[in-house]
């Protein structure tokens, strides 16, 4: 039997297999609040978009087109170039 893939719901933690939303909260994985443009405000629980020019207060659970994968999701796969493939690249 293969193992089954699990992640955590970035907005309470709770861990569970591959799914479009979170079983506990029920709110999906790519929402603004997970993006890597998403900027947390510091009044409230507000933030905003990066990409957008107007810089509009955003709650975190809308859903825009321009959603990229946040910092958890690029950790989580290794890195290609850098220092790191430096060293591990043979001599010569």
């Amino acid at each position: 039997m293969a193992p089954m893939a699990s992640w955590r719901c970035p907005h309470c933690g709770t861990p569970q297999a591959e799914t479009a939303r979170c079983w506990v909260c029920g709110r999906p994985t790519t929402t603004c609040s997970t993006c890597r443009h998403f900027r947390r405000a510091v009044a409230g629980a507000l933030g905003y978009c990066g990409r957008d020019p107007r810089r509009d207060p955003l709650r975190g659970d809308e859903l825009r087109a321009c959603w990229e994968a946040g910092d958890a999701a690029r950790a989580a796969t290794p890195a290609e170039d850098g220092i790191l493939a430096a060293r591990a690249a043979p001599p010569g």
